[in-house]
């Protein structure tokens, strides 16, 4: 560790690297085409040697093989392993930088972005204990913690409602309607193209919005809608499963 001239820590500039190292070595044993949050947590829970955050994840009975489970559920392997970097990993490795430097630690470590994750409001990825409860833990554990207290969260979101897939051609106007209910900053609600149902996108958000009644109230013809629940939707997109529908048949030169 190097010292400055007033024999303070000079703060390591490539710790946040190692981060992102061990995140996607852990999407790389899953062969997951991205690294994400998920997937630090997983290096989190699997140190190359002890730390405070191991302890405090055990603690709130938060284990690695539970973790692995979850992660491989809701994320599908693919033969080609992209390289990305989820930007929700990028800011939550921003926000552990300014907690270790507001620590006056010289570098971040597994604690400080532990507490990334609590004081980004992304608790739930850790407990259902509210956030005061979780930083109770930390202090327990030895973990520094900073001198303002952790978020308080308002009432929480429940579970994710149907999937709700549209024709290509339709989303547009789904989405804006979409926008226009539920604009930035209200209730969650995402896209994506369908992985098994050729042309289709799927539309989905917290089980507060009224997903299915908005999409018909746009598209006016039933047969191009097709709903699902979440976790049919997730075993479809996620799971390889088989198409609905027939390729048409090839013509041959003659």
């Amino acid at each position: 560790m190097e010292l400055g001239d007033d024999d303070r820590p000079c703060w390591n500039p490539e710790s946040d690297v190692r981060y992102i190292s061990r995140a996607a070595a852990e999407a790389s044993k899953l062969h997951h085409g991205y690294v994400g949050i998920d997937h630090l947590l997983l290096a989190l829970l699997n140190p190359p040697e002890p730390t405070k955050a191991l302890d405090v994840l055990g603690a709130l009975g938060i284990s690695y093989a539970d973790q692995l489970d979850k992660v491989k559920k809701w994320n599908r392997p693919r033969r080609k392993q992209g390289r990305s970097v989820n930007p929700a990993l990028q800011q939550l490795l921003g926000r552990s930088e300014g907690i270790a430097i507001a620590m006056g630690s010289a570098e971040v470590r597994d604690e400080h972005a532990l507490l990334a994750i609590l004081y980004a409001g992304d608790d739930r990825r850790l407990s259902t204990l509210d956030p005061d409860d979780i930083a109770a833990v930390m202090g327990r554990f030895g973990v520094a913690l900073p001198g303002t207290l952790p978020p308080v969260l308002g009432s929480p979101l429940g579970p994710w409602g149907p999937w709700v897939y549209v024709r290509r051609d339709q989303l547009s106007e789904v989405t804006r309607k979409l926008a226009e209910l539920h604009p930035p900053g209200t209730l969650l609600w995402g896209m994506n193209k369908s992985k098994w149902k050729r042309d289709y996108w799927y539309v989905h958000g917290d089980d507060a919005i009224l997903m299915e009644a908005i999409v018909r109230s746009v598209v006016p013809e039933p047969n191009d809608i097709e709903v699902l629940s979440i976790e049919e939707g997730a075993r479809l997109e996620n799971a390889g499963a088989p198409r609905r529908y027939r390729d048409r048949p090839r013509t041959k030169n003659i």
